[in-house]
């Protein structure tokens, strides 16, 4: 090879490597772009006091930062699928331990709905297609039928012993007999 194309060759490979650099870092600025939470490690990765001007990013840290960014993105999926432990797994895999206690915490968050059913529409449902659900009164046992001729005041207390009737399980009785 002669010595202009050697310098040329050796310019190519000076853009290609400025090229791959850049391209690296812009990498990098993205990930911490779309996981502020990863940006402390980024940073201790590529040995950064602050995250400013030029960096370097070696093909080891790239690796890193390139899996840490797959791993994240994963676990995020996951949580909006309300996959909580797969998601915690994901993040304790990359040693984020408080993301993935935050994310079992989700797991056992409760969320309680209030649902207001009107007994009588239900009765006038009962009564409008002929049905008839037999109720066990849960102080004496006795059968308590439910049929056109209920009244809702009847279904409040048992008429062989008085004690109350319970309105969330004859509730879910008379809905599941309308289904």
């Amino acid at each position: 090879m002669c010595a202009d194309c050697e310098r040329a060759y050796v310019q190519e490979l000076a853009v290609a490597h400025d090229n791959e650099q850049r391209r690296k870092e812009l990498f990098v600025s993205q990930v911490i772009a779309r996981h502020p939470e990863l940006r402390d490690a980024i940073m201790r990765r590529l040995g950064l006091k602050k995250f400013e001007g030029k960096f370097h990013v070696d093909d080891g840290a790239y690796q890193d930062i390139y899996g840490w960014d797959t791993c994240v993105t994963a676990a995020k999926n996951f949580e909006l699928a309300r996959r909580y432990e797969d998601a915690a797994l994901k993040y304790e895999s990359i040693a984020m331990w408080k993301e993935a206690g935050q994310v079992r915490e989700k797991k056992s968050a409760r969320t309680v709905k209030h649902v207001n059913v009107n007994l009588n529409d239900l009765i006038d449902k009962l009564r409008s297609g002929g049905l008839s659900v037999p109720y066990k009164c849960g102080g004496c046992g006795a059968s308590i039928v439910i049929d056109r001729n209920a009244s809702p005041d009847a279904l409040k207390f048992c008429s062989y012993c008085g004690s109350a009737i319970n309105t969330d399980l004859l509730l879910t009785l008379l809905q599941d007999a309308l289904k």
